[in-house]
């Protein structure tokens, strides 16, 4: 007879539970110093290695700016709310990063942000001072939170959690809901950035006005539903659509109420919490929510409709998107615009049908391009490249082939040819939103990629580069482009053919490809009109400067040399080489500034109130650019020889990053609702406005030398070396409501508490929930070393009722002899672990984890637990995942990988006095041992592939095929609560032993299956239903439906005790014990039947309906219904059919197994709100 641990509160997590925010991997290599202001204390990295370290960095700057402005605006923005904190706040400066972060929790009275804003971030929001941008919108979120908040600072929710189990109707039911303040997106990042606005550090920027510009013309507002929620976005740059509408809300109603409306609404809230936040609308402005938001859009649409015809009436210039297709919708002239309904989406019908009918017009436009970027043709004609969203893709296509430089259709017969040789040649990832550059004289180009790009490109399906020092800065990179000849078909191809690795594509390394040594943290090149140099701009502690470098990495010259935040934006060689042009933002004035090739005579083109950038020189000489002039970012043209400057486009979506075709014709990003697209414009429809007196040209040269070397004195905020503050506490009460059996209800409360440093080397978690039940955990973490290590404890008591039928003739056909008894024992347990982890890069992580466990039972009313078990293990663990956190959370993952491989060390020792310290399993007599145990799990989620006809339409709308397959060992015979468990569980099941994912084996009972060997396959077939459905239905804001259907085949097999009389004995509960341990024989998987369910091979199927939705516009909720099939009858031991009886009668085949067994049938799981 067996005892088993049935109920641990919590699982013991893995050590990268606390991770950092940011960053996968620590670096102890830097040291942290701290400035204090009266409000503020702000901290900042630099590293202990000055001497030749290529890692080398510091934010002391930023950080000392960041003292500045936080304590400039800390009165004007507690001001906007009345809500003068009395906690200092602190913020943290990151560096060792190259991408833009920036967010804060509130509860924390914690900011943390990036001294680097990234690659694009002056093209989204029309401005370079990044600091005061970002520090002035998250300390919005701080004091607009707080005022907000209806519950302590420390607690944003309460959480209440569920979980039902019934064995004989077969099902499991469980849901998990948050209830705390619930602040609609638009009015919690909206109203950040309108506050800024309203303390006089941020204003609506052309950029802004682009945004919501376009997407009212465009039609591609989000809708009153849309805009509430956190996790709104369905297509592209949903997001900051969010951010800015809300911005552009509050400018309205501070139009239509007064300056306070928004504000209101935080501390309206403030007494209460509502069913629907947005009630605070009516409350505040008397208009219910809905018809503000219609109204407000009415507003913007009469705005933007007047500016569109402003624009039309001076001269639209003609433009067309780069495309080497046709669409029906394609813009070809100023009066045909969006003249698109595909038949198909035509026939869609009611509400429903013609919102669908807008998202998949939204997703075919979004199809041609969403992040294409910095489009240029080479010098020579031959190929045009563009940075499309981090891929860098080349194409050997000439001006001819495109119509929108040519005019001529692509029917026409020439044209139909040279397409035929089209293909894409990307040599690899390059940095998302960077410019590059074509060598001259060469099939080559210079990018930006990271330092370890090559791993990465060569490694797609693994992703497994080992990275010790966790920098992953960027570089410059020598990129040959290879062309093959290949086919497809019947049709040859010239270019490079892509690799296929399990569906993912990718470009072949090139053959010469370097990284540009000496290039660390460089960034967007311009390769000298004879291909020797490269111009780049090179980062460090919030700052650019502009470097030269010969290609091959040697002679490095820094041109500028500024420490003050300075940011450059596209750098160009004027066609004899001698001159740069780039453009500059100092001192919140943005202009285009040239200057010898060696860095001397630095002279403004133009110093004016205008946003000028992007500057690229003309084959004779002239410079292209960039300008805000008209409130509209437009292309103009400065003539060198006459000094004037003339306008070449005008577009309502606006032009940037101009590129002059070998035929005079210019290329250009385009702003659209549906994408970043790249457009061109043909030299006979160029504006040619005369606009020379609008720009500030020939500027006074003392003015401009005056601005050039200005810096800011911030000499009086002094660094102290960092002493580990601690930030503030956080918690969340917690109540759970669970069964230990049909009608055993119990009820437990408590709560979690979190705390940790600032800069996240060190975490501390606790939680305790009481009750009829009990338990607690405390863990610790720090993370201030190259690994994580952990240790922590566990512990509980829990009840445990059961039941047993008494059958005094043992015959199962007679019941007038059959009586219940019906008792409760109690079970303790306690773990104590510790772990070290090590994430080698941001999909593989390798891990050693220690535990050791006891636990025991004692029946109600007696003083003492019997212990049952002393044990411990040491496990090692090799974990990928390429969908990262996502694997938990996404309905319909594909085109990635999960594999975890564990092997663990593990010593039990049966300790339980009432079986004199030993206990029988599968006919071996079990005290103390030691075993060896390796698991690998493998899952593989494939996007059905696009093989034509009914498959590509499958692939189209995101149809996957997931493999899971589980195969495990143990070296010798183990007592049960030590063996692979299975059987199917709830995803909200916070007991020990969790089978992940839970549908392996759904269609049979939580337990139910155990052994020594494991192996087990599960195929699943997962498709959308509803995509994008975006949709409120009562509290829930759904986004879509998947439905996943799947199936199970494999089994646990254990060790099986001898037939042979002669070699066993009986024990005083029936069981066969082997006189000797030998004659235990281990099941064979698939040769034998496993004994303890009595089958060779078990199958299972089922279905799962999985809902992915927020709850109250702010908590994600997402659902499941499951249904799964179990197709063998099993035995088992002890209660086996789930009444909550365990059958005592002796077994009629002559086992130890009960005569209960479970039938084939369906099992059912409902989920709300608990995930899968």
């Amino acid at each position: 007879m067996w005892r088993s641990l049935l109920l641990s509160a919590v699982l013991l997590a893995p050590t990268s539970a606390f991770a950092k925010n940011v960053f996968a991997q620590n670096h102890p290599d830097l040291d942290w110093y701290s400035i204090e202001t009266e409000h503020f204390v702000v901290h900042y990295p630099q590293s202990r290695d000055t001497t030749e370290n290529a890692h080398y960095l510091t934010a002391k700057w930023t950080a000392q700016r960041s003292a500045k402005v936080a304590e400039e605006m800390f009165p004007r923005m507690c001001a906007e709310f009345n809500y003068y904190l009395k906690e200092r706040v602190h913020i943290v400066i990151l560096n060792q990063g190259d991408d833009l972060e920036g967010f804060t929790v509130p509860a924390w009275d914690w900011i943390e942000i990036s001294a680097n804003p990234g690659a694009d971030f002056y093209r989204w929001r029309s401005r370079m001072d990044w600091l005061p941008d970002v520090l002035v919108h998250e300390f919005a979120h701080v004091v607009s939170l707080k005022a907000n908040a209806n519950l302590s600072e420390g607690a944003q929710a309460v959480s209440i959690g569920a979980l039902y189990s019934e064995g004989v109707g077969n099902t499991m039911s469980g849901g998990e809901v948050l209830i705390g303040d619930n602040n609609p997106w638009y009015w919690t990042e909206g109203g950040a950035e309108y506050w800024s606005d309203q303390s006089g550090y941020n204003w609506w920027t052309p950029a802004r006005d682009r945004t919501i510009r376009m997407s009212v013309l465009e039609e591609r507002l989000l809708s009153w539903d849309e805009w509430k929620t956190v996790q709104q976005s369905h297509g592209w740059w949903d997001g900051e659509r969010g951010y800015q509408q809300g911005y552009s809300f509050g400018l309205y109603l501070r139009e239509r109420f007064g300056n306070e409306t928004y504000n209101q609404l935080a501390l309206e809230n403030q007494k209460g919490i509502k069913f629907d936040w947005n009630d605070h609308l009516e409350t505040v402005t008397g208009v219910k929510g809905p018809q503000l938001y219609d109204d407000w859009r009415a507003w913007v649409t009469e705005k933007y409709a007047k500016q569109f015809a402003s624009l039309k009436a001076e001269g639209e210039t003609a433009h067309r998107e780069l495309s080497l297709e046709e669409y029906d919708w394609e813009y070809t002239d100023p009066d045909g615009r969006d003249a698109f309904y595909d038949p198909r989406w035509a026939r869609k019908t009611g509400v429903t049908g013609e919102l669908l009918a807008r998202r998949e017009r939204e997703k075919a436009k979004e199809a041609t391009g969403r992040w294409q970027m910095n489009p240029k043709f080479s010098p020579d004609g031959k190929w045009f490249g563009v940075n499309n969203g981090g891929i860098f893709e080349i194409n050997p296509l000439t001006e001819a082939s495109i119509s929108a430089l040519s005019g001529v259709t692509h029917s026409d017969a020439a044209v139909s040819a040279a397409l035929q040789y089209r293909s894409i040649a990307a040599p690899s990832y390059a940095a998302f939103g960077h410019d590059w550059d074509f060598v001259a004289g060469k099939n080559a180009v210079v990018i930006v990629g990271s330092e370890h790009l090559k791993q990465d490109a060569n490694d797609t399906l693994f992703q497994t580069r080992w990275e010790r020092d966790g920098y992953d800065w960027k570089n410059l990179w020598f990129m040959p482009i290879e062309e093959d000849t290949f086919k497809d078909g019947n049709v040859t191809y010239t270019g490079q053919k892509e690799l296929d690795q399990l569906g993912v594509k990718h470009a072949r390394w090139p053959k010469g490809a370097y990284k540009i040594p000496n290039t660390e943290r460089g960034v967007d090149p311009s390769v000298s009109p004879d291909g020797s140099k490269v111009a780049y701009f090179e980062y460090t502690d919030g700052t650019l400067n502009l470097v030269t470098i010969n290609i091959d990495g040697t002679d490095k010259k820094r041109l500028t040399n500024f420490t003050d935040g300075t940011w450059l934006q596209r750098v160009d060689w004027s066609p004899d080489g001698k001159t740069l042009a780039v453009a500059m933002f100092r001192q919140f004035q943005q202009d285009i500034y040239l200057m010898d090739a060696d860095g001397s005579n630095v002279r403004a083109l133009m110093f004016d109130r205008w946003e000028d950038n992007d500057p690229e020189f003309t084959k004779n000489g002239d410079i292209l650019f960039c300008s805000d002039r008209t409130g509209i970012m437009q292309i103009y043209r400065w003539n060198h020889e006459s000094g004037k400057v003339m306008q070449v486009t005008n577009t309502i979506g606006g032009a940037e990053a101009p590129a002059e075709t070998p035929n005079g014709n210019v290329v250009y990003l385009a702003y659209h609702a549906n994408g970043n697209k790249v457009e061109g414009v043909q030299r006979a429809d160029f504006m040619e406005k005369d606009v020379t007196a609008d720009f500030g040209l020939n500027p006074d040269p003392v003015a401009v030398k005056a601005a050039y070397e200005f810096r800011e004195d911030l000499s009086a905020y002094v660094p102290v070396k960092y002493k580990s503050p601690i930030m503030s506490p956080s918690g969340i009460p917690l109540i759970r409501i669970t069964n230990d059996a049909r009608d055993d209800i119990a009820l437990q409360a408590g709560a979690a508490a979190y705390v940790g440093d600032l800069v996240e080397d060190h975490f501390l978690y606790a939680e305790a929930l009481a009750g009829e039940d009990w338990s607690a955990r405390l863990q610790y973490a720090y993370s201030g070393w190259y690994p994580n290590f952990s240790l922590g404890a566990v512990g509980g008591e829990a009840k445990i009722p059961f039941g047993y039928l008494l059958d005094e003739d043992d015959d199962l056909s007679t019941t007038e002899d059959q009586t219940i008894f019906q008792g409760k024992n109690q079970q303790y347990y306690a773990y104590v672990f510790g772990g070290i982890d090590y994430p080698w890069n941001p999909y593989w992580r390798s891990s050693i984890f220690a535990l050791g466990k006891t636990f025991g039972f004692r029946q109600v009313g007696d003083a003492n637990y019997e212990p049952y078990v002393l044990g411990g293990e040491v496990s090692f663990n090799e974990n990928y995942s390429s969908f990262g956190t996502n694997y938990a959370t996404g309905a319909n993952l594909r085109g990635g990988r999960v594999i975890d491989l564990t092997y663990t060390y593990a010593y039990t020792d049966i300790v339980y006095a009432p079986y004199g310290g030993k206990t029988a399993d599968d006919g071996e007599l079990l005290d103390s041992y030691a075993y060896n145990k390796g698991e690998l799990r493998w899952v593989e989620a494939i996007p059905v592939p696009a093989w034509g006809g009914i498959l590509t339409e499958a692939n189209k709308y995101q149809h996957t095929i997931q493999i899971d397959v589980d195969i495990g060992a143990i070296d010798r015979n183990v007592d049960r609560n030590d063996e692979f468990i299975g059987g199917g569980q709830h995803p909200f099941y916070w007991g020990s032993n969790t089978l992940r994912p839970n549908t392996l084996f759904a269609g049979y009972p939580q337990y139910s299956l155990s052994g020594e060997t494991m192996a087990m396959v599960n195929l699943a077939y997962r498709f959308p239903i509803r995509r994008e459905l975006n949709a409120h239905v009562g509290p829930l804001y759904v986004y879509n439906v998947t439905m996943q259907v799947m199936g199970t085949a494999g089994n646990l097999w254990s060790f099986t005790p001898p037939d042979d009389p002669s070699k066993f004995y009986r024990n005083e509960y029936g069981e066969r014990v082997a006189k000797e341990a030998g004659d235990v024989r281990r099941e064979i998987p698939f040769v034998d039947i496993a004994h303890k369910n009595g089958n060779y091979l078990l199958y299972d199927a089922g279905a799962e309906l999985r809902v992915t939705s927020t709850l109250f516009d702010s908590f994600g909720w997402n659902s499941f219904f499951r249904v799964s099939y179990g197709f063998n009858q099993i035995r088992g031991s002890g209660d086996v059919n789930g009444d909550d009886l365990s059958d005592t009668t002796e077994s009629v085949v002559g086992d130890e197994l009960s005569n209960e067994v479970e039938e084939p049938g369906f099992r059912f799981y409902v989920g709300l709100g608990t995930g899968w």
